[in-house]
């Protein structure tokens, strides 16, 4: 069986009509070139090729080998390419905000250690059907327990009351719970209820306050956090993880576990793929 290196080297010396021209196409030396040619002339047992009028041609049994493979050399170099690239990119799903306040401010790391991978991230709030090719991979908030996915726990989430210290100075210490009620609380439509969550996980007694700004997603409550708009519950991870420390606090010493976590998730026929497995082994040494 010949090798696609001597088939191209004799298809580029047939179309160029010259070793040299041939060999610049396929970067590599003339005499890589001529014995390629020759191995695959012994091979097959005729000559391929002729030098004609100053210029090399194909003989009438290169000229048939030529018409049998058509095309065939440049659709397996595009197989072979499209079938690299794809076991080099990990597509990932996950939501915007753990994608926008958690990864993405690590990715400069994953790629310093992992530089041949390709990441395509999409987010979305739906539960991403894994059973198609859409997605490889995935991060996802919950208990873990998802049918047909293997879940890696990365981080149990914890909640944490978070604004500008201008906001936080009107915290009363000895009596936090009636002086929420005076200071601006910015709800995010995907997560309502933590501000509840967060409330009796403190123990505090009463309703807790009413959102005086509703916006799409956490990321958002965050960014009109450290605008000045007021106080959210957020993940305590995604302060740091954004640099946002000095632009925002977070009411000290009321931290809430929660019973969910965010989990890397992997249908079981992409588990053992490598890239798979150094991205999932990243990610466990970033938590």
């Amino acid at each position: 069986m010949p090798s696609l290196k001597a088939v191209k080297a004799f298809s580029a010396v047939a179309h160029e009509g010259s070793f040299a021209r041939a060999a610049a196409q396929l970067g590599i030396s003339r005499s890589a070139v001529s014995h390629l040619v020759s191995d695959l002339e012994q091979l097959v047992g005729v000559r391929l090729l002729e030098r004609k009028r100053g210029h090399i041609e194909a003989t009438h049994d290169g000229k048939a080998l030529l018409g049998g493979l058509g095309d065939a050399v440049l659709r397996i170099e595009a197989a072979i390419e499209a079938l690299r690239i794809d076991r080099g990119s990990i597509r990932l799903t996950t939501v915007a905000t753990l994608a926008s306040c958690w990864l993405l401010p690590r990715l400069s790391r994953l790629q310093a250690v992992h530089p041949h991978l390709q990441l395509a991230i999409s987010t979305t709030t739906r539960a991403v059907d894994f059973s198609g090719d859409e997605f490889d991979c995935g991060i996802r908030h919950g208990m873990g327990l998802w049918p047909g996915l293997e879940s890696t726990l990365l981080f149990q989430e914890t909640l944490v009351l978070a604004g500008p210290p201008s906001f936080l100075r009107r915290i009363n210490g000895k009596n936090i719970a009636r002086s929420l009620h005076s200071v601006p609380i910015i709800e995010a439509r995907t997560r309502r209820g933590d501000l509840a969550r967060w409330w009796h996980g403190n123990g505090f007694e009463g309703t807790p306050p009413r959102a005086k700004l509703v916006v799409e997603n956490r990321s958002q409550a965050l960014a009109a956090a450290c605008a000045g708009s007021g106080l959210t519950t957020t993940e305590a991870r995604f302060i740091g993880a954004l640099g946002l420390n000095t632009a925002i606090g977070r009411v000290p010493g009321h931290e809430v576990a929660l019973a969910e976590g965010n989990y890397f998730i992997v249908p079981p026929r992409h588990a053992s793929r490598r890239n798979i497995k150094l991205f999932r082994a990243w990610l466990m040494s970033e938590v």
